[in-house]
């Protein structure tokens, strides 16, 4: 385990409030034996006051570090690279003491590799970012930006290394750690990878899912249909298990894939079936008539799905099957992912329109004619 040490007033008074949220990460101590642990008060006129938890004494701080803040490093890196959907890639061996490697971005942000620098000041940061110049860009991490007097562009100009505050990127809501997406926003650019208008993504942040489709955003609070959607889409084309998705989701586990719910092709669905057979013939004739190989073949294949999966519930002489797990789950899914594009085509029509020819609900599949390169 790798403590991280820190002086307390220029470093930490700014930023102590999230990296000291839980005891995992970080807590406050004696400098002198770096073990007692400690609380610290900072009153209305700036003066800071250290309290001794073991002896419940109290002194003030001044600048001789009688308090310093020991950070578990590695714990560390693993919050902010899981907040940041990116890859950990954890470690300590660099010839700069005071910089660590801590992972690597996710594709959408180029992959770019990511480190910590333990030190904000501007010496430090003129270091770490000298002895990390490649060719390619890479991204530092600090504390706060809020006591350091230097110029991060011109360190962008020079060694490639793009400079963000811990404190400006990351929020903590309900123990969670949340990117601000506006910093996302700022960090893409700097990257060089340009506006994000035309990118398709589908995101959760905090509570609401923020969307965008053909230079559409708009925000969805969550639930449990845009959850289905999400999995979905991060697969294409792939088909998924009703029983595994719903556990996925819940963490509760189905009796089984076989066991009997009761009849699973009653008058209700039938007539529901012989609609959506009648849709895809009414599409598929349109399609013929424009010559629209790509949706012919598509439709097709729905139509063929639809047919295998009406053959597997329907028994000889036309009697319905006894439902199961799997038919019950799948049900719900259809029914949670299908008022949810509902909810969709209020603030996109054309979104709503993809999704509602792309999900296959019969063989729970996300199957789209084009790849809209989702990103999440």
């Amino acid at each position: 385990m790798f403590l991280w040490r820190a002086e307390l007033a220029e470093e930490w008074a700014d930023s102590h409030k999230l990296l000291t949220a839980t005891p995992e990460l970080a807590a406050w101590t004696l400098a002198i034996d770096g073990v007692t642990p400690c609380d610290v008060i900072e009153h209305r006129d700036g003066t800071i006051i250290g309290i001794n938890r073991v002896v419940g004494e109290s002194f003030e701080v001044t600048r001789d570090t009688q308090i310093v803040c020991k950070l578990n490093l590695r714990s560390l890196a693993t919050r902010i690279v899981e907040a940041l959907e990116g890859r950990i890639d954890y470690s300590l061996n660099l010839p700069d003491a005071n910089v660590h490697r801590i992972g690597r971005l996710p594709p959408r942000l180029a992959s770019a590799p990511v480190h910590m620098c333990v030190r904000s000041d501007a010496e430090s940061l003129l270091a770490a970012s000298s002895s990390l110049a490649t060719s390619s860009q890479i991204v530092i991490l600090v504390s706060t930006l809020l006591h350091t007097n230097i110029d991060v562009d011109a360190l962008a100009v020079r060694f490639n290394t793009i400079v963000v505050a811990l404190d400006e990127l990351i929020v903590e809501r309900n123990g969670r750690w949340h990117c601000q997406p506006h910093m996302l926003d700022e960090l893409r650019n700097r990257l060089g990878i340009g506006d994000t208008v035309d990118v398709n993504s589908f995101r959760l942040e905090g509570e609401n899912y923020q969307i965008r489709f053909s230079g559409q955003k708009f925000s969805l609070s969550n639930s449990v249909g845009l959850w289905y959607l999400r999995e979905l889409l991060t697969h294409p084309n792939q088909v998924f298990d009703p029983v595994d998705l719903e556990t996925a989701r819940t963490g509760v586990r189905g009796r089984s894939s076989n066991s009997s719910t009761g009849e699973t092709f009653d008058a209700e669905a039938r007539r529901e079936y012989a609609r959506k057979l009648a849709e895809i013939d009414e599409e598929l004739a349109e399609a013929t008539g424009f010559s629209d190989l790509a949706s012919i073949e598509r439709l097709q294949l729905e139509r063929q799905s639809l047919i295998d999966y009406i053959s597997k519930a329907i028994g000889k002489g036309g009697k319905a099957r006894v439902s199961t797990d799997a038919s019950r789950a799948r049900k719900n899914i259809r029914q949670q992912v299908n008022r949810d594009i509902d909810r969709i085509s209020k603030s996109s029509t054309e979104l709503a329109e993809h999704l509602r020819k792309a999900f296959q609900g019969e063989s729970l599949c996300y199957r789209p004619t084009q790849d809209p390169g989702w990103q999440f």
